[in-house]
Parts: structure tokens; sequence; C-alpha cells
């Protein structure tokens, strides 16, 4: 069914009031309206990624700007939203000044009528003065809520918290892990090989047109992602160790094709049946045989005791990936951060009760929250039966800023800034006495 602009306008409406007044995920919202979205084109969709995205990631300097042209505050929030789409469009969009207005008008419902002079009036006065808010999108600290921005500011310093705000206004991007001698099936897409030998593209149309997708020579994981199974991995080879893997809270997948790509014979275990049926695919594609447990983990034993590794990428805040899942830091809230940190602990706990004696277990959250990471992996190093396998320097290329002085790695997002940035993650290994 064709579109028009006005109807994908209109549906990213939708997405974003229930991203940010219903606090839903961007992934779940899609899902409620998946019939509807279905009946756009690849281009309308991407069309509604990139608005729905712009409008969460600078959210930020858009309220700001609002504020510059109301003298009170706006209590409706669908026209708040249609503004936020307007000035996404004309600051950050760069689309042509009449056409945002008129087309972002447009899509205002006709109980909204009485709006219409307002919304009209604001977009124009935006559109035709530029430097009354140039200043605002200069000023990147505008790009985080309050509460995450002081976290940081307190957890890494004014520096280092600059430093992280500005990688996150880069656009994102798409990393790929493959076989170094398979490189040259991207040549067209003048990828970049990053030091962990991923390759990182900036431009491409739909993931599943790339070349060889359905031929499974490669699978899309950032490069962030792909150190907590290698650390193991590495590991596991240097102590010559033979066993079972654990891939826990597995879905997508990523790490479980890493495992299974270096030999290992893997239990991946996740309780999320959409996120299951994402790694099924995933795994069919790749060509590869596997094991899936759909269970909640903290309720689940082996059969028997030879588990000589586990892998924990624990469920967190997500605050290492806002540049790519910007609904995060919208739909976050402080005290969520204790109640995951209590989770991760358990998991962390019940991982090491399922260990073998010597085994290997690595611990990694994609949060730059200190209660989800360091805190938790100090805290463990004072168990009785565990000690701290150090992370190397070799083992991270050129993220050597990355190593803490227990050994640990705090991966911050604007770390490879040279590559265009990469995810905020925490990592710990341990063995077991």
């Amino acid at each position: 069914m064709k579109k028009n602009k006005n109807s994908t306008r209109a549906f990213a409406l939708k997405i974003l009031y229930k991203i940010l007044h219903k606090k839903i995920f961007f992934s779940d919202a899609i899902a409620l309206y998946e019939n509807n979205f279905d009946q756009f084109s690849d281009r309308d969709k991407k069309y509604i990624y990139q608005l729905v995205h712009t409008v969460l990631r600078k959210k930020g300097y858009i309220d700001k700007i609002i504020n510059l042209y109301l003298e009170k505050p706006l209590k409706n929030p669908e026209i708040k939203l249609i503004l936020k789409i307007g000035i996404a469009q004309i600051v950050f969009l760069r689309t042509p000044g009449y056409a945002a207005v008129n087309h972002t008008v447009e899509i205002i419902k006709p109980k909204l009528k009485p709006f219409k002079p307002l919304v009209n009036a604001i977009l124009r006065k935006i559109s035709d003065n530029e430097n009354i808010y140039k200043d605002i999108i200069d000023n990147t600290i505008y790009i985080l809520p309050d509460w995450i921005l002081k976290r940081w500011q307190k957890n890494y310093g004014e520096r280092t918290t600059k430093l992280i705000t500005k990688s996150l206004t880069n656009e994102p991007y798409l990393d790929i892990t493959i076989n170094k001698n398979q490189n040259k099936i991207f040549r067209e897409y003048n990828p970049t090989v990053l030091p962990n030998s991923s390759l990182r593209l900036k431009k491409f149309s739909k993931i599943s047109s790339l070349p060889m997708y359905d031929q499974g020579r490669w699978w899309v994981q950032d490069a962030s992602a792909t150190f907590p199974a290698n650390l193991l991995i590495n590991k596991l080879h240097n102590l010559k160790k033979i066993g079972v893997i654990l891939d826990t809270c597995a879905a997508p997948g990523g790490k479980t094709i890493q495992l299974l790509s270096a030999g290992f014979d893997v239990i991946s275990i996740d309780h999320d049946i959409k996120r299951i049926n994402i790694m099924k695919n995933n795994l069919i594609r790749m060509r590869l045989n596997h094991s899936i447990v759909s269970t909640n983990y903290l309720e689940w034993k082996p059969k028997s005791n030879n588990i000589s590794g586990i892998l924990v990428d624990a469920p967190c805040s997500g605050t290492g990936t806002l540049r790519r899942n910007p609904d995060i830091m919208w739909n976050r809230e402080k005290h969520e951060i204790l109640k995951l940190s209590n989770i991760q602990t358990k998991l962390l706990q019940h991982s090491l009760s399922l260990l073998q004696t010597g085994g290997i277990l690595v611990y990694s959250v994609c949060s730059i929250e200190p209660e989800e990471g360091i805190n938790i992996a100090r805290k463990a190093m004072n168990w009785p039966n565990i000690s701290v396998s150090k992370i190397s320097a070799d083992e991270m290329p050129k993220l050597e800023d990355s190593i803490t002085k227990e050994g640990f790695a705090q991966i911050l997002p604007h770390y490879w800034s040279d590559f265009g940035g990469l995810d905020g993650f925490f990592i710990a290994r341990f063995e077991k006495k």
C-alpha cells in the first residue's frame, strides 16, 4: 500500500507517544502496530525509524528549543510531540522548512485543530531563525536527562562525561563479525576494519540485503559485544578446558554464535520467547547446531556437573547503548538501577554454583553504571570460592584505558573515537577455586 508523507509522520507520532508517554520501549511500540507498519515500503519504514530515533536522540535539545517559544508549558502531550517531530525535521534532518512545517501541521487531528496556528507559528519561527537555537545544539550536555548527566559527572568527572555525550551525537553504525579472509565481500561498502577485526559499515540499505546474508557468512554484533565471549574463549583455550559452556540471557544470540564458532558445546538459555525465536533464526542462518533452553535461568540446573565456562551477559539498564537505543534514556528511572543490580548479583551467584571447580565465568553488562558493573565485581572478589582472572591489555586492542586496577574492563562509549566510538560495556572474568 502506498503511503504519503503525512501517514509516515502520523505513524511516527503513534510510536513516539507510546515510548514517551506510556514508557514502552521502541521495539515493543513497533510490535503494537506491527500490521500497520508492514504496510509501509522499506523506504518509508527507514524514514519512520530515522524520524523516531532523531526525536528520541535529540529530545533534550528539542525540549530546550520548544521552551524558547512558549510563554507557559504546553499541557497537551500530542501537540508537544507534533512540535518535536517538526523540530527534528527542520533542525536535525535538514528538511526544507516550508515542507516540514506544512506536513507537520497536517498531522494534527481535527479535534486538536485550535492548536494549528500555534504549531505553525512556532515551527516557522524555528525555520527562519537558526541563530536563536544554535548555542543549544552546540552543547552536548543537553542530549541527556538530568539524572543521567549528574550520575556520569559524579562517577566519571566533567571531562569524561563531555567526551561520552559528544560520542552520543554520532550516527549509529553497523558492526559485523566475519572471518578475516571474507572481508572482501563488503568491499563495495568501504568498511572500516576495527582493532578487534569487526567490520564497520556506515552506509547500508537493509541488513538482509547485504552480501552473503542468506549464506550465513557473518552476523551483526557491536564491536564491544564481541569482547565478553572472546575473553571467555581465550581463557578456556589457555587452560585447555573441554566441557559444556553456558550462554545465559543468550538471545538474540551473537555471543552464542561466537562460542559455537570457536568449537565449544554450548547451551543457550533465555526466557524471552520473542528473542529466542530471533536467536533460532540467526543460528539457522549461520548453519550452526544449537541447544536452546527456554526457562528462567535462576531456576535452571544442568543434568551433569560438566560446566567449564559460563557467560553471564546480564539484563541491565543499557546506558552503554544510548546512541543506538535512545528510548532507554527516556524510559529508565534512577531506582531501576538498584533493582537490576540485585538481579545481576543473583545471576552471578547462581552461575558460580553451577560452574565446576577450575571453570571460568565471564560477567558483562552493556551499562556504564558502577552499581551494575564494577561494584558487583568487587563484591564478588570477596566471595570464598572465586578469584579474578585478570583481563590483559593484549586482549583489549586499543582499549587499554578500559582495564581497571582489579583487572576488569570498563569500556566507555567515546573509546575508539577515531573509528566512531562503540557501545559501553563492563566485563569481569573469574575462575572458580
